[in-house]
């Protein structure tokens, strides 16, 4: 048969050209499309394939970019974390949502549907917590950014992230093969073709080959750029085990540090005509109270204060405060204005520098031969006389908030008390007075008098002993949001 066939392109050389470039020309169009279509494949998959790629790296920066800011605003109490936190929301939202339209079937399992819901708690998780922060509780954001449920969730929401991971890279192996096949099938057409056309086919043969080992290098950077993503969420979890581990230790330095500075009870037992008891307990790991005992020349100054809020920021702000009023009065300053007036500008100044929204109250008073001298604005001077008769101060007209505005000069005034024998003076902060119990209610200034006044007859620090511990009874088992603060102040022969 073969023989007959070339018998009679032999004998028939005219319909032998004509066969020839009949074939050529279909061979040639078979080519074309096949090439074309390839060409094409290649091309959208290519770009899918980037596309694809920047969407996961996205996704991965943006979910560790949230979870870092939510708890480094739980843990610093910096609301500018929160602003960070808002501004990648829409952005790991928008790639989500593109890449679920580019990979359909990767988002469609019952596993994803696991991991929106996930998601969605962790969002809800992280937005409580932001809103803790807000309200001045960082501690309780950052117990629930570290708790069980926030991780169990992290932890249902990380491997679901892996398996979409998983899908797209399989759906993109999926189509590399299908286009392995359509190069090969053009390469098969091409190995049929004509002598006449070897130059032709090796060129498209060449532009093949190239097709291929692109491809091939695509598919091995993808496995390199999955291995590499896997171990930078390794190294950032690790990185930020370890910086939970640095903040945990600034805290503790900073709270050892306020425990230091706190009068100790035999200098306050020393101080001739008061017995004086102090007592502070901080709600989280550094508290924002703040109390301070001076005894020179003949005369007492006692200082107490609440900044706003609690945590590192706030326990560094009492440190300042504490320094700047005992130096002060160590360097031989007497007038109450002035020191107040000192210690505002050096807080306001230092508050600016640090970007913080950070201020207190402040109250200071000075008692020399039965004579007690108030300055400041806190919580209401509360004085038991000897024989009984309750007697509260409103200290609202002798200052103004501390760190707030450059000069409160204009606002601080002072004010002066009798103290007998047998007078007590009772300073405190508001953790004392709205302590709340499980029905919402408030231990209040009126309970904390009467409990004095039933108790005037003992020993301060006795008197202190009962009231904490009426306090603590009275919240009972309810988380404590502030820290509490009580000085206790009576003079005696």
């Amino acid at each position: 048969m073969k023989a007959k066939v070339l018998d009679f392109m032999m004998r028939s050389p005219r319909l032998a050209v004509i066969t020839a470039i009949g074939t050529t020309c279909v061979l040639v169009m078979i080519l074309s499309l096949n090439s074309r279509q390839a060409y094409q494949e290649f091309q959208d998959f290519t770009n899918e394939e980037f596309r694809l790629n920047s969407l996961v790296e996205r996704i991965v920066y943006y979910d560790e970019v949230l979870t870092m800011s939510a708890r480094m605003g739980a843990a610093t109490g910096d609301t500018a974390w929160e602003k960070r936190y808002q501004a990648f929301v829409p952005q790991l939202e928008e790639a989500l949502q593109t890449a679920s339209q580019l990979t359909p079937d990767a988002f469609a399992s019952h596993s994803t549907q696991q991991t929106d819901a996930a998601n969605q708690q962790l969002i809800a998780l992280e937005a409580e917590a932001l809103t803790l922060v807000r309200e001045g509780q960082p501690d309780a954001a950052l117990k629930l950014l570290l708790g069980a449920e926030y991780e169990a969730q992290k932890k249902i929401y990380q491997q679901g992230s892996a398996q979409v991971l998983a899908a797209i890279a399989q759906r993109i192996r999926d189509r590399i093969r299908g286009v392995q096949q359509n190069l090969g099938i053009a390469q098969t057409v091409a190995a049929g073709g004509l002598g006449c056309l070897i130059l032709l086919w090796s060129w498209v043969y060449q532009i093949i080959v190239r097709y291929s080992t692109t491809l091939k290098r695509i598919n091995h950077n993808l496995e390199a750029l999955v291995a590499e993503r896997t171990q930078e969420i390794q190294d950032l979890n690790q990185k930020l085990k370890s910086e939970n581990i640095r903040m945990a230790a600034e805290l503790d330095i900073t709270r050892r540090l306020q425990s230091m500075i706190l009068p100790r009870p035999q200098d306050l037992h020393s101080i001739p005509d008061l017995d004086i008891v102090g007592f502070m307990e901080p709600a989280a790991e550094v508290g924002g109270d703040y109390f301070d005992v001076i005894h020179r020349n003949g005369n007492t100054k006692v200082s107490i204060g609440d900044v706003t809020g609690h945590g590192l920021e706030s326990g560094v702000l009492m440190l300042m405060v504490q320094t700047s009023i005992r130096s002060l009065f160590v360097h031989g300053e007497k007038d109450l204005q002035k020191v107040i007036q000192s210690t505002n500008q050096t807080i306001f100044e230092n508050v600016s520098r640090m970007q913080s929204e950070k201020n207190l109250s402040l109250l200071i008073i000075n008692y020399e031969q039965g004579i007690l001298t108030i300055s400041g604005q806190h919580e209401h001077l509360l004085i038991v006389r000897k024989d009984g008769q309750p007697e509260a101060y409103d200290t609202d007209g002798l200052g103004f908030t501390v760190g707030l505005i450059d000069d409160i000069s204009p606002f601080v005034g002072t004010q002066e008390l009798a103290l007998q024998i047998g007078d007590i003076v009772a300073l405190y902060t508001d953790g004392v007075t709205e302590a709340a119990n499980s029905q919402h209610q408030m231990y209040g200034l009126p309970r904390l008098h009467r409990l004095i006044i039933e108790n005037a007859h003992l020993p301060v620090t006795e008197i202190q002993q009962i009231v904490v511990e009426d306090v603590r009874s009275f919240i009972g088992d309810q988380v404590v949001y502030d820290d509490i603060t009580l000085v206790l102040i009576k003079r005696q022969n």
